[in-house]
């Protein structure tokens, strides 16, 4: 992914795929302990295959971010992260020393790292990037950081290094002597190669010529990565693309990929599937900081590790996501346990407290509770070292909303769950409510196509009285625009939508729900519900 807006605009061309196919058969490898390819798979020096389940983090912009960034990645459950680098042609240059200093931190993070260099993206049509065989002068210059490094760093030569409308010798040649540079120096670590036309291979450049750009390796220690956007819209794109490299026994992994692209469909389900169904390596972007209409692409909301957005709650949670399916590198297993599992937490409102459960998780030894003001944080801690599954936050102001993260801790660090909240309220209020946080409110809007959604906002009654002429308040993450509502009248007031009741459904009865839903659009980043309340009532939240 390009840090400048006309830059990824360019990933939205759609064109023809080239039909020729890989070239090739598998090669006999050389033998040397480090990690290496083998059989077309990336393994570590004891043989075992590693499969990336990884996240792009943008360092060489935020540099002040990395170090949070990379605990709370590997808190997620993620076994490696992409780090964006600069040689100095476009960015300010990623010197030896903070190089060393990420591949520290990396390593204590128990993360394998790709390292990148940025400035390459476009080379050929977008003015001033810097050429492959810059970017190997810069790994050539920093290979003492690098050496001895091996098992742990995987040299990514530039990323997306070709532009669109240029040669196809400009990638084939220009990595090939890229790679032979780099191996020259004395650099042995595993080389990653991107994809021409801004990464997407939309020509098929890459597919067609990656054995002889393999062969060419003296090592043949090379592993291909494509970026799916929007060249990578339906399930038989990104089926047949990956076939492709399976079918001639070719190393790839997808080292970007978005849910959606500045409007455009990715088949994000189709990547994270067919990725674990074929035992390919992917790396989501990426983790904070992307803006305008990229904002989507944010995995957490402000580099806040304890705040996923949708995007990132997909690309974490779902089936085949990053906590499901990643598995650590061997080569940390022996330094300490894994990180814990994932808390699944609710809050439940009080008289002026809000009682916390979770359940326990596998490998935990304690739990911390973090609390804010909003959903984005910051969190501070009011509790550490919890050996139960609940605690009880009092002294709290009733009326106000309270937001929490439960994290499970061990000697590994720490794996936070979701944010819950919840809006303690005076046991002796009026206002019809149900009795004491005797509510949940729901606000869901997973169902969203990449220039719009549709929300559904639901009351549920759990208590043993009406509520009656309930109101409720939804908070958005993004600027929208109301196309239409039902089941309430609705107002909007800059991203907070306030709902209230039709003359028919006013008054919800014990055990009843009403639910209200909105079409939402938008044009530049995805609109999440980062907070909700039901005025008085102190509901349960949940956000979806």
């Amino acid at each position: 992914m390009n840090h400048s807006t006309l830059t990824v605009l360019r990933k939205l061309a759609r064109l023809p795929v080239a039909a020729a196919l890989l070239g090739g058969a598998a090669v006999t490898l050389p033998s040397h302990a480090d990690m290496r390819i083998q059989n077309a798979q990336l393994v570590e020096a004891n043989g075992t295959p590693f499969i990336m389940r990884g996240v792009n983090v943008p360092h060489a912009w935020y540099t002040d971010k990395t170090a949070q960034t990379l605990t709370d990645i590997a808190a997620r459950g993620a076994n490696s992260v992409r780090l964006v680098l600069a040689n100095g042609v476009r960015w300010t240059r990623t010197d030896e020393a903070a190089v060393r200093d990420l591949i520290a931190k990396c390593k204590a993070a128990k993360l394998i790292a790709v390292l990148e260099v940025h400035d390459t993206t476009g080379y050929g049509e977008q003015a001033g990037a810097s050429s492959l065989d810059q970017a190997a002068d810069y790994w050539v210059s920093i290979k003492n950081a690098l050496i001895g490094q091996e098992d742990y760093v995987i040299v990514n030569i530039g990323n997306e290094p070709i532009g669109n409308g240029q040669a196809a010798s400009l990638w084939i040649d220009g990595t090939k002597n890229a790679i032979a540079k780099i191996r020259a120096a004395g650099i042995k670590n595993t080389i990653m190669v991107d994809g021409p036309t801004w990464g997407q291979d939309w020509q098929g450049v890459m597919k067609a010529n990656a054995a002889q750009v393999f062969a060419s390796d003296p090592l043949l220690n090379t592993v291909f990565s494509i970026h799916m956007y929007a060249v990578y819209g339906t399930d038989t794109s990104v089926s047949d693309y990956l076939a492709a490299f399976r079918a001639a026994q070719l190393p790839l992994v997808v080292g970007e990929f978005g849910n959606t692209f500045q409007g455009q469909p990715v088949a994000v389900n189709a990547i994270l599937s067919l990725a674990q169904q074929y035992g390919i390596g992917y790396m989501p972007w990426s983790w904070s900081g992307n803006g305008g209409s990229d904002a989507s692409l944010d995995m957490v909301n402000g580099f806040n590790g304890a705040s996923l957005t949708a995007w990132g709650e997909l690309a974490f949670n779902s089936a085949n996501g990053i906590t499901a399916t990643a598995k650590r590198a061997t080569i940390f297993t022996g330094s300490g346990p894994d990180l814990p599992g994932v808390p699944a937490a609710t809050a439940t409102a009080g008289d002026a407290s809000v009682a916390l459960s979770w359940s326990a998780v596998s490998g935990a030894t304690s739990y911390d509770v973090a609390r804010a003001l909003s959903y984005g944080g910051p969190f501070t801690n009011v509790a550490t070292a919890l050996t139960s599954t609940s605690y009880s936050d009092s002294g709290l102001t009733n009326n106000t909303t309270y937001f929490y993260v439960v994290s499970a801790r061990n000697s590994a660090g720490a794996t936070p769950s979701a944010v819950v909240s919840a809006t303690p309220k005076s046991s002796s209020s009026g206002g019809g409510g149900g009795g004491s946080g005797a509510c949940t409110l729901t606000v869901d809007g997973s169902n969203d196509w990449g220039s719009g959604q549709i929300t559904r906002v639901s009351l549920a009654n759990t208590g043993t009285s009406n509520v009656v002429d309930w109101t409720l308040s939804v908070t958005e993450s993004n600027d929208f625009t109301v196309q239409n509502s039902w089941n309430a009248s609705v107002t909007k007031a800059g991203r907070v939508l306030t709902l209230t009741p039709a003359a028919w459904n006013r008054t919800v009865a014990p055990g009843s729900t009403v639910e209200a839903g909105l079409q939402l659009a938008y044009s530049s980043g995805r609109p999440v519900a980062i907070a909700a309340s039901a005025g008085s009532l102190g509901c349960a939240v949940t956000l979806k």
